[in-house]
């Protein structure tokens, strides 16, 4: 993509002379250098203009590998902005690994399989929720990987014969989202629609559907008085398009049809 190695970026064997980097750049090194990988993301973070994008990279592979993805997503959008505003808008396989991470996977495979759904819509629902990041929580209230509001949580948890579940424990999260998911999309039979009332609520979803019934799902989802929810499903489905080619190596059409089936058939 044409900027410096990755051998020579922050967190690299091989780094850079000290005297090459900037000060902010030697800061972040001795940072992750000792294991301290969240304070080397902050001073990126705050001095961004100082780092190379080699060494943003590197801090965000440094970030992915301690398991901070949210953090580590957040540093390679700086960097895939960095190259854009460069002319250089190609980013290697690599690259869209760490800004699309399979964190997690085995569990968000095996409940998608026993949920009878596509794991890269999971997936994709997951890193759009929470970054991946199992203790967030929303200004709303909602918590951990599948961004659960405590109701839903409880409802599921009750369904599932859970007690006191854990909702900032990945795996108790992620089985509680798979259910509440996979029971949407039983009862709805359409992957968008099941992500909009995950959104949205399914109250919300009926009253849409009662105003733009006559419409097919995909003007349906334009007509959408509430931007969050459109851009919600946009994501999530971009995100799929990505997985789907990265851990299945399917083509762009192969994911849309996941969502759109409708729109291909003859």
């Amino acid at each position: 993509v044409g900027v410096e190695p990755a051998e020579q970026a922050i967190g690299k064997k091989g780094s850079p002379p000290e005297d090459s980097l900037s000060g902010p750049e030697k800061l972040a090194a001795g940072f992750f250098r000792f294991g301290l990988p969240l304070y080397g993301y902050r001073i990126v973070r705050e001095h961004r203009d100082f780092f190379s994008p080699a060494n943003v990279l590197g801090a965000a592979e440094e970030l992915n590998r301690a398991g901070f993805f949210l953090e580590s997503i957040r540093l390679m959008n700086i960097y895939k902005s960095r190259l854009e505003s460069m002319g250089r808008d190609i980013l290697t396989p690599g690259a869209y690994r760490l800004l699309y991470p399979t964190a997690f996977i085995t569990d968000i495979a095996e409940l998608a399989r026993s949920e009878d759904f596509p794991a890269i819509v999971f997936l994709a629902l997951v890193r759009e929720e929470s970054h991946f990041d199992a203790h967030i929580v929303s200004r709303a209230g909602a918590v951990g990987l599948t961004q659960l509001m405590a109701s839903t949580a409880a409802d599921m948890a009750r369904l599932l014969k859970m007690e006191k579940p854990d909702l900032h424990d990945p795996h108790t999260n992620l089985v509680l989202g798979a259910e509440h998911f996979g029971r949407l999309l039983k009862r709805l039979e359409s992957i968008p629609k099941a992500l909009l009332a995950y959104n949205a609520g399914l109250s919300r979803l009926r009253q849409w559907e009662r105003a733009f019934g006559d419409l097919p799902i995909d003007l349906l989802i334009e007509a959408l008085p509430y931007q969050e929810s459109r851009n919600y499903l946009r994501k999530i489905l971009v995100s799929s398009i990505y997985y789907g080619y990265l851990c299945r190596g399917v083509s762009p059409e192969e994911s849309v049809q996941l969502f759109f089936p409708e729109a291909f058939k003859k």
